[in-house]
């Protein structure tokens, strides 16, 4: 017989019957199997949110533990400014921190990472004062005439003590409009039992002894034992509650998870006739209902078993066709599938463990990110969970000058579109900003909404900085590392026409080496390389903060002076004069370097680069012909 007919009549057979019997179990055990449910509910609720509140809280315990032993910290009383920057650098770069300041024994203020509370007294310090080192406390702040949860911790610093603040933004992201049994909600209380409700400082235990928290305050204390969850039962304006409270390990923290008891009172209501005949109608329907289940779902188990061997990693496990039927086709058509699955998850994992890229898998739907495992060998950064929001995609640490086109090109991922300038500078795991390539394919439904996003990650580094290393090449003279002649003249040319947007005047200086060829004579080529090279970093040392400078060719440079009328090329030439005499040490011997310079102030933005440096050659040689070693005007 079809399956879809052997469904059809035990459907029509049982449909009423099994109406009836429902109606015997809702009213006589559903009421108590609620109760034990939803107990079990409390206690799997309480158990579940204990880890992600503890590493939360260790996060924060550990960050000021780091940060107690940073040696600027440490040192704060010889550099209180380091110590402040070293302080706000920190805060900045930690989302969870709201303020880290360290105060002295009275509670004053004495560096803060936000330098407007430096100087004045911390006034929660009596809270945390004669709190353990190390010991997390909630507490309500005052932040900008606002009250504000905080998470406090303290560390000693010899006789001051280091304080940081912690918010409580994650608690308030993890519980906002969280719950659970539809009045469920979560709760957290610190060792001095100041309670956290929905992520906000909400009261201290001890002050609702006498009200609604009297049996949770009364097994506080009276040191119960909260280790394992404990199931506590009270009630407030009639309404019973039921709390299940786990200690968080190491914190001295716990989580309360809170409902209100369903209403049971109905179960005794039924009537024993009712009951007889539900129970002589059970029966039969109980051995009819055997056989058909037999029947029915022992293919079904078969497949069930198949599908958990598959999971559990057997993969060569198969469903053994039974009939020709339903069950014969869909175990085929599995077959079949598993197959295909296995080949290209195993041609797929191939490619990607032979792959240097980074993979990565963006789904929209559930708003997850996964990255291959290759991930940790080239960053850092391990997200607390699979949400986009803690992902390194969004966390990633860009160079500045990268980070707006990334940012840019990120939200038009999320809206389908593909990367469009995808080569950006992202921090490695050793702190260093390396360039990769980000390739990525967009994957739609059939109404062409994104569903999801595959990228690759590609560390183009070395090719990047041989671009680089290519380019500079090209543009610097590879002897004295000043720019060569084609890159100067363009320079140059670029300056005279800023010149007249800038109103100002640029001073071209030509400077020649008197008498260079004594060098390569008397001593060797080396020697006359180490003058050409003292010679170009005593011009670069002289004119970096207001020009630039170019070999032009053999003994002779030529240098650009911007902001003429203010930075007098008269001086400049003195001073390189005075330096070139100071000389340089060369295998024991100081060599003296003379030189004479030619000096063309432009006026006239008209004027070609040819000219203006024509002209200061032309001034060059006069000082030349004049006796050397000066400088003078054309």
């Amino acid at each position: 017989m079809k399956i879809k007919t052997l469904l059809i009549v035990a459907l029509s057979c049982f449909s009423i019957i099994p109406m009836i019997i429902i109606s015997f179990f809702v009213v006589s055990n559903v009421i108590k199997d609620d109760k034990t449910n939803f107990e079990n509910l409390v206690i799997d609720t309480t158990n579940n949110q204990v880890n992600n509140v503890g590493e939360y809280l260790s996060m924060i315990k550990n960050t000021s533990i780091s940060l107690s032993g940073l040696d600027d910290i440490k040192a704060y009383d010889n550099n209180n400014q380091k110590a402040a920057e070293a302080l706000a650098s920190f805060a900045d770069n930690n989302s969870f921190i709201d303020e880290i300041i360290i105060i002295d024994s009275s509670g004053k203020v004495i560096i803060s990472s936000n330098q407007e509370n430096n100087g004045i007294n911390f006034t929660q310090y009596d809270k945390i004062s004669d709190k353990a080192e190390g010991e997390l406390v909630a507490m309500q702040i005052e932040t900008s005439g606002a009250p504000k949860t905080a998470i406090c911790v303290k560390q000693s610093l010899g006789s001051a003590e280091l304080i940081v603040l912690a918010n409580s933004d994650y608690f308030s992201r993890l519980y906002s409009g969280y719950s659970f049994a539809n009045t469920g909600r979560i709760m957290i209380v610190d060792p001095y039992l100041a309670i956290i409700d929905n992520g906000v400082f909400s009261r201290t235990l001890s002050e609702e002894s006498q009200d609604e928290y009297k049996n949770i305050y009364d097994a506080f204390v009276n040191k119960t034992d909260f280790s394992d969850v404990k199931t506590i039962s009270y009630e407030n304006s009639s309404v019973k509650r039921l709390a299940g409270i786990k200690s968080i390990p190491d914190t001295g923290w716990y989580i309360l998870a809170v409902a209100d008891l369903m209403d049971t009172t109905s179960a005794g209501k039924i009537r024993p006739a009712f009951i007889s005949f539900n129970i002589w109608v059970g029966v039969l329907l109980f051995v009819g209902s055997i056989f058909v289940a037999i029947y029915i779902t022992k293919p079904l188990e078969k497949i069930q078993d198949t599908l958990i061997r598959i999971r559990r990693g057997d993969h060569e496990a198969r469903i053994d066709v039974m009939t020709n039927n339903e069950y014969g086709s869909i175990a085929r058509s599995f077959n079949d599938l598993i197959d295909d699955i296995i080949v290209s998850e195993g041609r797929y994992r191939t490619i990607i463990e032979m792959s240097d890229s980074i993979i990565f898998e963006w789904n929209f739907k559930t708003n997850e990110v996964f990255f291959s495992n290759n991930f940790n060998k080239k960053f850092s950064y391990r997200p607390p969970s699979d949400h986009f929001g803690d992902s390194f995609l969004l966390k990633v640490k860009v160079h500045p000058e990268d980070d707006k086109r990334y940012r840019e090109d990120l939200e038009g991922l999320s809206k389908g579109l593909e990367f469009k300038n995808n080569e950006y500078r992202f921090k490695n795991i050793y702190g260093d900003f390396i360039w990769v390539l980000i390739k990525t394919a967009t994957l739609k439904d059939k109404n062409g909404e994104p569903i999801k996003v595959i990228g690759a990650i590609t560390d183009i580094d070395r090719e990047k900085k041989n671009e680089q290393l290519l380019t500079e090449r090209a543009s610097f003279d590879s002897l004295t590392q000043l720019y060569n002649r084609e890159t100067v003249e363009h320079k140059i040319e670029s300056e005279i026409s800023l010149s007249t947007q800038r109103k100002s005047e640029i001073a071209i200086l030509l400077i020649d080496i008197d008498d260079f060829k004594i060098y390569n004579d008397k001593y060797s080529h080396a020697t006359g390389d180490a003058v050409l090279q003292f010679t170009a970093k005593t011009i670069q040392d002289a004119i970096k903060d207001f020009g630039f400078a170019g070999r032009f060719g053999g003994d002779e440079f030529v240098v650009c002076i911007r902001n003429a009328e203010i930075n007098s090329p008269a001086k400049i030439a003195h001073t390189l004069l005075k330096n070139f005499e100071e000389g340089f040490v060369s295998d024991g011997e100081t060599l003296k370097v003379k030189a004479s310079i030619g000096i063309a102030v432009l006026r006239d933005a008209n004027v070609s680069v040819e000219k203006i440096i024509s002209l200061a050659d032309d001034a060059m040689y006069k000082i030349k012909k004049s006796g050397k070693s000066n400088y003078g005007f054309i």
